[in-house]
């Protein structure tokens, strides 16, 4: 499944990095299955085959999501320090298999207590990835105008990351139970962490698969679509497009004195058609619409280090808002917690990953 999603030729980066991501959780699996039924001691191939990557698992589901959330990603070199860990299962393999062949000796219960830690740490990243993924998709959910295929893509990560916090926590839990040894419940435990693993990984590369490919439909599939579609859906959807450019790619919501006539004027839509297809098609009225994503670039404002000199109150003006009532209210409606609230849970969450 990783091999189809890796070959696939739409969407190349966001497959790449999900086919990655199966891989990871499919060979613990895999590992899983040698070491339980002892084929990792009849050959050697099954031991070079059976070790574990899950500490790329949270770099690699960050990058995903970023790849599915953000039009331009600006990859750097500081990016790879998040796979820095990954040496140490690399590491820890590598040694196990000099002691397993005799070629190293250590002490047994050193040996023991780093792989506890490892698994350990592994528990602890995805946990934080995991929440850091959550609040880079926060923002969005939030968003307006978004066509059916970007709905889909934030539902799929947001039960990605639901399926992923379950498993992690089964697993947690099983770590809990081994330091106190208590071995039926563990098996129960392990053994229901794996399947609940498995189901994962044929789900997420199955619909993977199907909403990466349907995101770029073929070209009869578009020419049958345009016959049949009337002229009012035509006319409708050229009238979202112009809203969306105008508001989203032109930013006219930093406007602090942007009126509903001002809008229809940059758009070309009559005042009053302008007023039903907002208030129709996303189920609010101008003033909420604008100020929905003016709150959303005070967010992304809050957290950049560009805007890292202006106060609170600054962003709220250079965004649109006129008023400091208006902007705290319209803040709180869209996150459920103050400007301030939101911006000291976004350093928080940045400094623990």
């Amino acid at each position: 499944m990783s091999v189809m999603l890796w070959r696939q030729k739409a969407k190349r980066l966001q497959n790449r990095l999900l086919a990655s991501i199966v891989f990871v959780l499919g060979l613990e699996n895999w590992g899983t299955y040698c070491y339980s039924t002892g084929l990792i001691a009849t050959n050697s191939l099954f031991y070079c085959s059976s070790f574990s990557l899950l500490l790329a698992l949270g770099p690699l589901l960050y990058g995903y999501s970023l790849s599915l959330t953000k039009k331009r990603i600006h990859w750097q070199k500081r990016h790879l320090l998040h796979l820095a860990p990954l040496l140490i299962q690399v590491v820890n393999h590598q040694s196990f298999f000099l002691i397993e062949t005799g070629e190293l000796w250590v002490d047994p219960h050193f040996w023991n207590t780093s792989r506890t830690i490892e698994q350990y740490v592994t528990a602890i990243s995805v946990f934080a990835y995991v929440y850091r993924c959550q609040r880079l998709i926060q923002p969005l959910a939030g968003g307006l105008l978004h066509n059916n295929s970007e709905v889909r893509h934030l539902s799929f990560l947001t039960n990605i990351y639901w399926a992923l916090l379950v498993i992690n926590l089964t697993w947690s839990l099983y770590l809990v139970f081994k330091l106190f040894d208590a071995s039926p419940i563990m098996s129960v435990t392990f053994y229901g962490l794996h399947i609940l693993l498995s189901a994962l990984i044929y789900w997420m590369a199955i619909e993977g698969y199907l909403l990466h490919r349907e995101s770029i439909p073929s070209l009869s599939h578009q020419k049958s679509r345009l016959a049949t579609q009337s002229v009012n859906n035509e006319q409708l959807a050229d009238q979202l497009q112009r809203i969306k450019d105008t508001v989203e790619v032109q930013e006219a919501y930093l406007q602090s004195d942007l009126t509903l006539e001002r809008l229809a004027q940059q758009t070309g839509i009559h005042a009053k058609t302008l007023s039903q297809l907002i208030n129709q098609q996303v189920g609010l009225n101008f003033n909420d619409f604008i100020n929905r994503y003016r709150v959303l670039e005070a967010q992304r404002r809050l957290v950049s280090q560009a805007y890292e000199h202006l106060t609170i109150e600054g962003i709220a003006q250079d965004v649109g808002f006129s008023s400091k009532t208006t902007f705290n209210r319209a803040f709180r409606e869209v996150t459920k917690m103050s400007a301030r609230e939101y911006k000291k849970s976004q350093e928080t969450s940045t400094s623990q990953v």
